[in-house]
């Protein structure tokens, strides 16, 4: 069982060592230095996050929310260094996602299996 941890940890060592996980922590790093920035990026995680809970209320999500939500969505990306964090996040996002699914699979198969032969 030792050998899955050591694997889980050098996996998690080859992740830091990957250009996009290098990317995101320089990018990280620039926009962290600008206070407005930092401000408006809380601001606009802080919408998103109201927007999710109203959705997860059932409660309808206004115009006037979204254009507030997608005004300042435009506003940051207009930004080269926030468009460069926001796309270097999906990147790494999706290089996570990827590895979920790969460890997942043995998970998957089982779950098959088991409606298989039901």
């Amino acid at each position: 069982m030792q050998n899955l941890y050591d694997k889980a940890y050098e996996l998690a060592r080859m992740i830091e060592n990957d250009q996009i996980y290098l990317d995101l922590k320089e990018i990280t790093a620039k926009v962290k230095k600008n206070s407005e920035q930092v401000k408006l990026i809380d601001k606009y995680q802080q919408l998103q996050l109201k927007l999710q809970e109203k959705q997860s209320q059932g409660i309808q999500v206004s115009d006037e929310d979204l254009r507030e939500v997608n005004d300042l969505y435009q506003k940051l990306i207009s930004n080269p260094d926030i468009k460069k964090l926001f796309e270097t996040e999906e990147r790494f996002s999706i290089l996570i996602s990827d590895i979920s699914k790969i460890l997942t699979e043995p998970l998957v198969k089982i779950s098959s299996k088991n409606t298989n032969n039901q």
